[in-house]
Parts: structure tokens; sequence; C-alpha cells
């Protein structure tokens, strides 16, 4: 059988770079980087990297997690232009734990005990009952946030947190004459990458929302003084967004 079947990499010396640079041509050849929408997702990344102007002494972790919110919405954005749905998954699973535990540290800077735990080893860990105890928290204190932060991490796991035969098919094609050829891209209708495109920078969005209400709380780091402005007008053209990318899934 396995004749019949165009394989995943062609004959190469170096099969890393090879596909690093036919990502590189992707990305720089696609359409999506000419719309409204991609646009839009850099105005958020932009955004996010400016929104804050000064930072308390004890401001570190609220810092670490935001960066590290930001690096995965990126790669997420990258993944979904590159044909890499799965990757994209988890990447905006990442982002928004990420964006959760940075919330919580605004509110615990010096409790470093909550976000992890020396194990018999001497080995720091992240448990999964920290993990509970941190949204257990911002549940009660920002529930509309909260329960925003966990739709994203819930619908990330549906789709791809496991091996599947739904992700593993999308790099699968199928001749009339019965071959199928395997490919280290997806093959999925265009309309799904800018879904997965929209519902990056809309993390964003949400993520930086629930920063502005955090901080009135607890005030460890200081927001641009157009924070309200330039954040509603991102809000608005999301929505907008909205109406066009995900009308016809």
């Amino acid at each position: 059988m396995w004749n019949r079947i165009k394989r995943l990499f062609i004959s190469s010396p170096d099969h890393i770079l090879l596909m690093a640079e036919t990502e590189n041509k992707i990305l720089m050849q696609t359409d999506v980087r000419n719309t409204e929408l991609y646009i839009h997702t850099q105005e958020v990344f932009n955004f996010m990297n400016s929104s804050i102007v000064d930072t308390g002494k004890n401001a570190h972790i609220f810092i670490t997690f935001f960066s590290f919110a930001q690096k995965h919405l990126m790669l997420a954005a990258l993944s979904s232009i590159r044909r890499h749905r799965s990757q994209t998954a988890f990447n905006i699973r990442q982002a928004s734990e990420a964006g959760a535990w940075a919330i919580f540290a605004l509110a615990h800077p010096d409790e470093h005990g909550k976000f992890a735990k020396k194990s018999k080893n001497g080995v720091f860990e992240a448990s999964d009952k920290l993990r509970t105890k941190m949204f257990n928290w911002l549940s009660a204190q920002y529930p509309v946030g909260s329960s925003s932060l966990k739709g994203f991490k819930e619908r990330a796991s549906l789709q791809s947190v496991h091996a599947n035969i739904i992700d593993a098919w999308r790099g699968v094609k199928v001749t009339n004459e019965g071959k199928f050829s395997v490919s280290f891209f997806e093959v999925v209708d265009e309309k799904y990458y800018k879904a997965d495109l929209w519902m990056t920078a809309n993390l964003g969005i949400g993520i930086l929302g629930l920063v502005n209400r955090a901080v009135e709380d607890y005030p460890l780091v200081t927001l641009c003084s157009d924070f309200k402005e330039k954040y509603s007008t991102l809000e608005r053209k999301n929505e907008e967004l909205r109406e066009k990318t995900l009308k016809n899934i």
C-alpha cells in the first residue's frame, strides 16, 4: 500500500530547513496578509505590546505571564496562516491560561507558592491543584472574563488537545483513483484558517479587557492614557469582522 501514497517529505538533505523555508513562502505569499482581518490581528498584537507603560516593583510574575500570552497568540496566528490548525489550538489554549494566570498575578504578586510548589526532589512544579485554585479565584472575582477565558481553553481542548482522526485527516488528499498523499501542511478551506486568525485576535482583546478591569482593583501596572479609546476601537472592529469571518462556518 505504501507505494500508492505520496510521501510526506520529498528527498532532501535537510527536511527541517526545507519545511521552514516552505512555511516562510506560505506566510509571504498568502492572500490573507492583504485582508483587514490580518491587519486587525496585527493591530491587536501592537496594542498588547504598547498597552502597559509602567510597572510596579513586584509586577514580574504578571509581566512574565502577560508576555507568555502574547507569545502564544503570535504563534497561534503564525500556525493558522502556515496551515497547522491543531498547533493553532494548542497555542490558543496556552495563551488563554497564561492570560488567566496574569490576572491572578496582579492580585498575588509576592505569593510565589500560589504559582508553583517545590517537589520532594527539590524541583518546582506547576500542579493541577494550583491551576484549579487560580481559576476558582478568577471565577469569583471576574466571572464574565473568567468564563470567556475558560471557553477558549475548553474549545481548544475539545478540538486538538489529543491526536485524533479529524486533525490527522487534514493532512491527507485522496484522488478518485483511490490514491492519497500525505502532507506536512493541512488541507482545509481557507475560511477555517481565517476563523482561527479572528479567534486569536478576539482572545487578545479579551485578555486586554480583563487586564483593564483587574488593574482597577490591583494597580500593579499602569496602562497607556488612551487605553480605553484604543480598546473600544479594536473591540468594535473585532465584532464587525466576526460577522464577515464566521457567517459561513
